[in-house]
């Protein structure tokens, strides 16, 4: 069962995906010169210039209510950014431990699943988002987005991937030039560039006896 886009108890987050496309129109009934008016699922395709079908993701109806809500686009965003945050967590959790992500399908539910899909699907008994995300998106097939197959996976873990590295390439950047600025002082006091460098191996040697 979907929750409510139009109920006062939905968190703002869970409406957004709560679309009732296919719901119960019978509280949208409204009369216009005596003749009965609902809504109906065709409000919620448009039809391009060429003839194109497209959803109208931005519209949302309420079986409560009977009314047709409009979504922002910020609301969207923050959305898939909630759907991500938690996929990074878990991304996070197997590489730390060094385990395998994969299983023999990728099918929600399954216990042939692999790691990834199977945290998930653990955080979403304990977490109403990702459970309603599951229910809503999960074994869709490739025609509908919903950030839980491989192929994003992988490319959350190639983003994460790139991140760690710069920030080992900043890290030896900031080291070497640390070590340039303390040769450079040692130098404006007269020693030569073999002098300061015994003097900062010595100083390194030093902090590491102390640890």
């Amino acid at each position: 069962m979907f929750a409510d886009p139009g109920a006062e108890t939905t968190p703002f987050l869970y409406r957004i995906r709560c679309r009732h496309w296919n719901g119960n129109f019978a509280k949208s009934k409204r009369i216009f010169k005596n003749q009965n008016r609902y809504c109906s699922k065709g409000i919620f395709q448009g039809i391009k210039a060429n003839g194109e079908k497209f959803n109208r993701e931005w519209l949302v109806y309420s079986p409560s209510t009977g009314y047709v809500f409009v979504l922002s686009i910020q609301a969207e965003k923050e959305y898939w950014k909630q759907v991500l945050h938690r996929c990074i967590e878990v991304i996070k959790t197997l590489s730390e431990r060094g385990l395998a992500f994969r299983g023999d399908n990728e099918i929600i539910g399954s216990p042939n699943n692999g790691n990834y899909l199977g945290l998930l699907e653990l955080i979403a008994k304990f977490d109403l988002f990702l459970s309603n995300h599951i229910e809503n998106y999960g074994n869709k097939g490739t025609d509908s987005t919903s950030y839980l197959s491989k192929t994003i996976c992988d490319e959350l873990i190639l983003l994460m991937g790139k991140h760690v590295l710069q920030s080992i390439l900043d890290e030896i950047k900031n080291s070497w030039e640390a070590h340039a600025t303390a040769v450079s002082a040692v130098k404006e006091n007269g020693e030569s560039i073999e002098e300061a460098l015994a003097h900062l191996e010595s100083k390194e040697r030093e902090k590491s006896d102390t640890r």
